[in-house]
């Protein structure tokens, strides 16, 4: 079990599910934001517009929730596909290694970050953590391709 993030509502555990026989991810919320959260509503609602649907191989994907009643109180807990790095962590490796990203990679970077975007717009939903290199990777394809 590894630690993958902390911040102040959650944190993220790297774990291997014996059931499944795969890497998952585990987000677990202090007993304060399980009460609040709407993630878990979230997830379910975007799962519930995923059949057949071509770009929601670009959101991640819950594969299981409960709820952990710890000393603390109670706990949601969310089971995730393990994903890579974020696009601005490798883009940066990248960059502070001195290469950078082709044109064709950056190009379709921005494409199925807007196919993910198009989706959760149809499902209802919009993104506000757009950063850094996803930003300016669409603003490079909105530019190449109008």
């Amino acid at each position: 079990m590894s630690l993958l993030t902390k911040t102040r509502i959650a944190f993220c555990l790297l774990l291997i599910s014996l059931r499944r026989e795969q890497w998952v991810s585990i987000k677990i919320t202090t007993a304060d934001s399980s009460k609040q959260s709407p993630e878990l509503h979230t997830f379910l609602s975007l799962a519930g517009h995923c059949q057949g649907h071509l770009h929601s191989k670009y959101i991640v994907q819950l594969l299981d929730h409960f709820l952990h009643q710890g000393p603390n109180g109670t706990h949601q807990c969310l089971v995730f596909e393990l994903l890579g790095p974020t696009v601005d962590a490798v883009a940066q490796e990248i960059y502070q290694g001195g290469d950078v990203l082709e044109p064709e990679t950056i190009l379709r970077m921005s494409k199925q970050l807007l196919q993910a975007i198009a989706f959760m717009h149809e499902a209802g939903y919009t993104h506000g953590g757009m950063m850094g290199v996803a930003v300016i990777a669409v603003e490079v394809f909105l530019f190449l391709c109008p």
